[in-house]
């Protein structure tokens, strides 16, 4: 018999079933091979045949169940399709293509967050490339198993050589999917369950030492003083880089002394004042001097107010320009404003606390995180005139 499979396996890979029929041994047995679509082999299948006292209405018992078999096989039945969930046998690639449609009407609904749904959709376009990659864009959401995906987190951290963040970041995107997959039956187990993050390396980006910070502001102010008051906001309020996109005029209230940080807009979904530094307060006052209430306060009008969105990367491609323009490392990235004005902040004095709220962290420790340990000995604890 595993002669007959292998060469039915082999030799003629389009059959999916061999016909049934009955073998009458000590027991009665009626024997067929059909495909299984879990291992794409054919397999055999054995029912017995209960016994009878009249052995002439048995074998007619027997041969009607053969018929009944042959003519269900023939019509294309399969038993392990009958015993697995109907919708595992749906195309992974259209169950895909569904999801996304799922998150751009969370994204309408403001349920979701642009950049949220804008890495979702790339983890999916990239397990669907990958997908075209191994031969298996017609794959069903059966197959899309623990191998697969650990292939597929493999293909991104190893062989794109990405970092240990990025495959975090994936392995989260996939069993974010993997839930809505479970969710409606697709899948029956989650094939991320037994995969593990990897530890996270160490921030590559550092504080800029005041020697550059000065550099840079002379070359923005030299060169873009619009895009100096942008960096400004981050080094100062601590605005991330999309906030900055969605700001209006209107939400600067000069005269209370802070920017308002609408929920919708927000990373933690919380609408939130922050309080703009008297450093900064005249320089966001010469910028918005001539603009509407509706503008946007960093706009496509290199930076100035404007009413046209100003897109995330045109803030990373200027400050990308400027560091080569000065020969800095890379370490000095945009949040390197943020982490640096952070822990100015922080050495001058002023409490974590006032400083966790300024920054909008959920967790004191979040904020003690951006400063940098000592590398030697601290001359405030050095100098400190406490004793025992």
């Amino acid at each position: 018999m595993e002669k007959l499979q292998k060469n039915l396996s082999s030799n003629i890979p389009l059959v999916d079933y061999v016909p049934a029929e009955l073998r009458r041994n000590k027991e009665w047995n009626i024997v067929f091979y059909v495909l299984n679509p879990f291992s794409n082999k054919l397999v055999r299948k054995r029912n017995r045949v209960k016994p009878m006292n009249n052995a002439t209405l048995r074998l007619k018992y027997a041969r009607r169940i053969v018929a009944e078999i042959n003519i269900k096989l023939e019509k294309g039945w399969n038993p392990f399709i009958e015993e697995e969930a109907t919708r595992s046998f749906a195309s992974l690639n259209e169950v895909a293509e569904l999801y996304l449609k799922r998150l751009q009407k969370q994204l309408k609904d403001k349920a979701l967050r642009p950049d949220t749904v804008r890495s979702y959709r790339s983890y999916i376009k990239n397990l669907q490339n990958y997908m075209i990659r191994e031969g298996k864009e017609e794959m069903y959401c059966l197959h899309f198993n623990s191998a697969f995906v650990q292939g597929f987190i493999d293909h991104i951290y190893y062989e794109r050589n990405n970092s240990t963040g990025t495959h975090n970041n994936y392995l989260l995107g996939i069993r974010v999917f993997c839930k809505y997959l479970l969710q409606r039956d697709f899948i029956k187990v989650d094939p991320t369950s037994k995969m593990e993050t990897k530890k996270k390396e160490k921030k590559k980006r550092k504080v800029i030492p005041k020697i550059i910070r000065e550099k840079i502001g002379d070359y923005f102010l030299n060169n873009n003083k619009d895009y100096m008051t942008l960096c400004l906001a981050t080094y100062y309020c601590f605005i991330r880089r999309t906030e900055l996109t969605k700001i209006k005029v209107k939400d600067v209230r000069l005269l209370d002394g802070y920017i308002l940080i609408d929920g919708d807009d927000s990373k933690n979904h919380k609408t939130e004042p922050i309080t703009i530094p008297n450093e900064y307060i005249n320089m966001l006052a010469h910028h918005i001097k001539n603009a509407k209430n509706s503008d946007y306060l960093f706009s496509e009008n290199n930076y100035k107010c404007g009413d046209i969105q100003l897109k995330p990367k045109a803030i990373s491609d200027e400050w990308a320009r400027m560091r080569k323009a000065l020969r800095l490392s890379d370490v000095y990235q945009f949040y390197s404003l943020k982490d640096s004005g952070i822990t100015e902040l922080l050495n001058s004095g002023i409490p974590a606390i006032k400083v966790r709220d300024q920054a909008r962290h959920h967790d004191l420790k979040v904020t003690e995180g951006y400063t940098d340990r000592n590398s030697g000995a601290d001359a405030m604890v050095k100098n400190s005139s406490y004793s025992f």
